[in-house]
């Protein structure tokens, strides 16, 4: 019993230690295959961008499938306002010629309303039994970011809020289980899970503003 109380006690060490510890989630913002393969020119029209964000970048703390319950821990740093401007920069310069964020032609909007990141683990009594005795346990990590694009163009305004989400399963490993956990498989850590669901998710939100713009004539 004293040897299981202490097991438990060096897990449960471990993990205050980890989440305490603030890690960055290395977001590259470059935009997907698929994009750039779909991707339409426009040589005549000229468009600038106005970007803003309600989301400054930052630590993020994760939260559990209800948004008002936080996961706890230190949470992540990331640049997410700053990946996704340079995505949509980037989009914009591919697809338009005549393109500036400067002013001059048809001005697009484009601002970041949200953006949230969950962890939860999918089965609590696994995970109890892996603190115990050691194994694994699954936790669901996902993005959601949410954005309005707005287009002014022949007198009009066109407005529309896209939303992009992406999520995957991280394995951890506790104890003697380790060594057919996600890790000991070559696979990415929690921070790299996160990270590919969030630039899936700016991805999506890059996508639908390209449809948005072929939707009006542009």
């Amino acid at each position: 019993m004293k040897k299981i109380f202490y097991y438990v006690t060096i897990i449960i060490g471990i993990s205050v230690l980890l989440q305490g510890c603030t890690t960055t989630l290395p977001l590259t913002g470059n935009l997907n295959d698929f994009i750039m393969m779909d991707l339409k020119s426009n040589q005549n029209t000229e468009i600038h961008l106005i970007f803003t964000s309600n989301v400054s970048d930052g630590v993020i703390i994760p939260c559990k499938q209800v948004r008002t319950e936080s996961a706890g821990g230190a949470g992540y740093k990331h640049n997410v306002a700053y990946t996704t401007l340079k995505m949509v920069n980037d989009y914009l310069q591919y697809r338009f010629s005549n393109f500036s964020t400067q002013g001059g032609g048809i001005p697009l909007s484009f601002n970041i309303d949200e953006f949230y990141l969950y962890q939860y683990t999918m089965d609590k009594g696994d995970a109890t039994v892996a603190s115990l005795f050691g194994g694994e346990y699954d936790i669901m990590c996902k993005a959601e970011l949410v954005a309005t694009i707005k287009l002014d163009k022949d007198g009009q305004t066109y407005t529309k809020k896209i939303v992009g989400s992406a999520d995957n399963v991280y394995i951890q490993g506790v104890g003697t289980g380790t060594q057919t956990s996600g890790y000991y498989r070559g696979s990415e850590s929690i921070q790299m899970v996160h990270a590919r669901n969030i630039q899936d998710a700016q991805n999506k939100i890059v996508m639908m503003m390209g449809k948005f713009l072929e939707e009006n004539g542009l």
